[in-house]
């Protein structure tokens, strides 16, 4: 087992953290630290799309094109590996009405997930959910969305709420390695239109901070437990998963920390990477201070409106996101059967989240462009 020298925030001791990582983790993380940034290169520019809001999402209209066919293309890969940039770049992809077996879901998440780094689909790691590992139809790794998971929740006072929003989150926040890609596809959505999802840029998150409070919280971590809930979904449902996860994620260990900002290695840019649901205080700091922080992130993630935006699901829909740089949140506002959402979703594990000191904005980026361009 070797050990790897990250650029994580440091200690309050000064000293840079040294993480032990197993010889499965170490080659994927020294891939990579090893990425050169990559750019999308407009293989889709062709098909019928759109930007669904200047900072974040682009949508692929019904009938625009077809995921099966893309997987069986004769330049598959190299169509992939830019679609996988793309995601990187926008945040989140809403490609309408896709006729996907579940096996071509996975298949199409693995490759987008290991292409840009040169690996293989076989090398991509599915996460197996704690709550929902149960899907003897799929398989353990595909998790059922579905609107009735929540009355899971019912009863406790810490799940009442007169607010719509499940809370803003990165897919598996809590993991010590965390979600890379996450690729939803809903069978089953509300006859009155409700349901939808709602996607924030954390790259625009952290643009928008002054450059004085950005260096501040570039060196926080935050503390991440789902202790709480897990006993609680235990108490209503049964045993949890015990096993294997992905990677060294197992058991009860559903406690992590990670940098408020990270980098993600395909853009070479920043994000603020926060989860509202999962983060229970900042280590750096003391419960006042800490308290104010996470007040403050969680304000900025959902309060800049311009840098979110609501998917309306329509039936057969697959929407991919990018967990290393973008939060979501499901709209709570169905009730009844007319109201039913159901989708599964399938997320691969990326690298144990960094902050990369030569990464930059993505402020600093497009102003880099402007200046390229005169």
């Amino acid at each position: 087992m070797s050990e790897t020298q990250l650029s994580t925030p440091k200690t309050d001791h000064g000293q840079q953290p040294t993480l032990k990582l197993t010889p499965a983790i170490d080659d994927h993380l020294a891939r990579t630290l090893k990425q050169k940034p990559l750019r999308y290169k407009g293989s889709f520019d062709s098909y019928n799309h759109f930007e669904i809001s200047p900072y974040i999402g682009t949508e692929f209209p019904k009938g625009s094109i077809s995921l099966r066919d893309l997987l069986k293309a004769p330049n598959s890969d190299e169509l992939l590996k830019d679609l996988a940039v793309l995601i990187a770049e926008r945040g989140v992809i809403l490609f309408r009405d896709q006729d996907l077996t579940p096996d071509e879901h996975s298949l199409l998440v693995k490759k987008l997930s290991t292409l840009p780094l040169g690996q293989k689909p076989e090398d991509a790691l599915l996460h197996i959910h704690p709550m929902t590992h149960s899907n003897p139809e799929f398989g353990d790794h595909f998790v059922k969305i579905y609107s009735k998971l929540n009355e899971v929740y019912k009863g406790d006072k810490r799940g009442i709420t007169q607010r719509t929003t499940g809370l803003f989150h990165s897919d598996l926040n809590y993991e010590r390695r965390p979600a890379l890609l996450s690729a939803l596809r809903m069978t089953v959505v509300p006859e009155d239109g409700a349901g939808g999802t709602v996607f924030g840029s954390g790259y625009h998150a952290y643009s928008r901070l002054t450059p004085t409070f950005a260096r501040f919280l570039e060196n926080l971590t935050a503390h991440s437990d789902w202790t709480t809930n897990l006993k609680l979904f235990d108490s209503k449902t049964g045993d949890h998963y015990r096993e294997v996860r992905g990677a060294e994620n197992v058991g009860a260990q559903v406690v992590s920390d990670h940098p408020v900002v990270r980098t993600n290695p395909i853009t070479g840019w920043k994000s603020l990477y926060y989860s509202v649901i999962h983060n229970r205080y900042i280590n750096e700091l003391d419960y006042d201070e800490s308290l104010a922080v996470m007040q403050f992130i969680e304000r900025s993630l959902t309060e800049n409106h311009e840098y979110l935006i609501k998917i309306r699901w329509q039936k057969n829909d697959i929407a991919i996101w990018d967990n290393r740089s973008t939060f979501h949140s499901a709209t709570m506002d169905y009730d009844g059967q007319s109201s039913y959402r159901e989708g599964f979703r399938v997320t691969t594990l990326g690298e144990i989240p960094y902050l990369d000191p030569a990464s930059i904005s993505i402020k600093e980026y497009e102003e880099a462009l402007k200046n390229q361009a005169r």
